[in-house]
């Protein structure tokens, strides 16, 4: 018959306290307060600890190598905390490049409008000459508009 203390991995094991919290651990962590503990435990049933882990997903833990544990969870939610954060700057950073890239089309279309704006304006001005003898200045010494049109009488 297996030692008494055997009992708590096979019993918390079926307890399934994984499914009870969403994105929990698939093992359950068993604190002894006290390596002599263990090791008393480890020379009636040299196989506990292996068989606890193995054969019930249990992990059992002394003050030292549950801070252990601890200490390397919190680098693991760490890293995984900086892997998210890069993900979203990535992400951000793609939506900003694509919104300054939208941008400039956009300030590029507005530009090529400009400049047919412009070369329709020049066009238009330079269409009638600033000098010299055109029909603009000769209608009216041809008694055509103006005030100082005069008539014939006969």
């Amino acid at each position: 018959m297996p030692p008494l203390c055997w009992h708590g991995p096979q019993n918390w094991a079926t307890r399934n306290y994984c499914d009870a919290i969403d994105g929990s651990a698939d093992f359950v962590l068993m604190f002894v307060p006290a390596d002599p503990i263990v090791d008393a435990a480890m020379k009636v049933q040299p196989t506990l600890w292996e068989q606890a882990w193995r054969k019930h997903k249990v992990l059992i833990t002394t003050p030292g190598t549950l801070m252990a544990f601890l200490r390397t969870v919190a680098l693991a939610w760490q890293q995984h905390e900086m892997a998210e954060n890069a993900q979203q700057t990535a992400d951000l950073g793609k939506n900003l490049f694509d919104r300054l890239r939208t941008f400039a089309e956009r300030l590029q279309e507005m530009g090529d409008g400009l400049d047919k704006a412009v070369d329709a304006y020049n066009t238009g001005v330079n269409s009638l000459p600033a000098q010299g003898d055109t029909a603009g200045t000769a209608l009216p010494g041809a008694g055509c508009g103006g005030a100082n049109r005069t008539t014939r009488r006969t």
